[in-house]
């Protein structure tokens, strides 16, 4: 593990010390994991449908441009 040197960044907080055989950072709880999950799932979902009217509109616009060409 890389040591930081002192000064640290302003943005940079330090973790407590903690005792041996503790974990440095408290685990999420079960709860917390859950809607992080729930958000994800739903930032896909966008992301998805703003991919397929994405596509959509490519699809429109070839065609106008086959058109174009073609006359």
């Amino acid at each position: 593990m890389v040591e930081l040197q002192e000064p640290f960044p302003p943005w940079y907080t330090p973790p407590p010390p903690s005792s041996a055989g503790e974990s440095p950072q408290p685990r999420p709880s079960t709860c917390h994991v859950e809607e992080l999950e729930k958000l994800m799932k739903e930032s896909r979902e966008e992301r998805d449908k703003v991919l397929a009217e994405r596509d959509q509109v490519n699809t429109e616009r070839d065609k106008m441009v086959a058109n174009l060409q073609a006359e």
